[in-house]
């Protein structure tokens, strides 16, 4: 186990001296090779204006992430970058992406069939007439010519992954929804605390404890939850399958307390 260690250290060690000449650099830059990044330019406010006409009118993508911290403006900003390169080159374009979520997709009893068709026509019109098309890692692999066991090791693990980022964005839906109820909860019991400042949602529950509108085991639920959803949201620690699905089971507890 000593020598396990010490080698890790030593590997860690080697990585973190890395600078842009590491292998997996190299390798991009000699298959990337001429103009690949495409840098958006955007006035903020006619983006944050477009963004709220089209979460108003449902227009896709990002219009289903408005819960969100950002307001679900990066599946926009991703669209309007999409967008761009349409327009700048009119070529038609192949998007890959592990993304799943009904405003990027039709799908039919669970199944995701097909890009929006919002998408395809929106695609079309800035490209001069060109397709879109969205396809997993794994498809992108296959079609290329990567062998079969690459192409079914990434299958496995995209399976995983969009499993997990499921359950995690269920946990932040419904965690936004328990946000809510207590919020108002607040003010229906203490308008004039409420109305002094923004309060976060653990200085809301502090404020229901004291006025004993929620028990003592709901406080500490809520709070354990709240460290959970802080944690996994911004990515500061991994996050087990069936922790979030416990934590999902408690909200709805306390959704029926509420």
């Amino acid at each position: 186990m000593t020598d396990y260690k010490k080698t890790v250290k030593e590997v860690l060690a080697h990585i973190k001296n890395w600078t842009w000449d590491d292998p997996v650099s190299l390798l991009y830059a000699d298959l990337l090779k001429g103009d690949v990044l495409q840098d958006l330019k955007y006035d903020k406010e006619e983006i944050q204006f477009e963004l709220t006409r089209r979460q108003i009118h449902s227009i896709p993508p990002g219009y289903k992430d408005g819960g969100k911290e950002d307001n679900g403006i990066g599946d926009f900003l991703i669209w309007r970058t999409i967008l761009e390169a349409g327009k700048t080159r009119e070529k038609s374009l192949l998007f890959v992406s592990g993304e799943e979520k009904p405003d990027w997709f039709h799908k039919s009893e669970g199944q995701t069939l097909y890009p929006r068709y919002e998408l395809v026509d929106e695609y079309r019109r800035n490209s001069k007439g060109q397709s879109f098309h969205i396809v997993s890692f794994a498809r992108f692999l296959n079609i290329f010519g990567a062998s079969k066991s690459v192409v079914e090791e990434v299958q496995e693990e995209e399976r995983k992954l969009n499993l997990e980022f499921s359950i995690l964005g269920e946990f932040v839906r419904k965690w936004a929804e328990f946000e809510r109820a207590v919020l108002k909860k607040c003010n229906d019991i203490s308008p004039k605390e409420m109305s002094q400042q923004f309060l976060s949602t653990s200085k809301m529950l502090n404020i229901l404890i004291k006025h004993q509108a929620i028990s003592k085991h709901f406080y500490s639920i809520a709070r354990e939850i709240s460290i959970i959803r802080n944690k996994t949201v911004h990515g500061q620690t991994d996050f087990s399958e069936q922790m979030i699905r416990d934590a999902l089971e408690s909200l709805d507890e306390l959704m029926d307390e509420l």
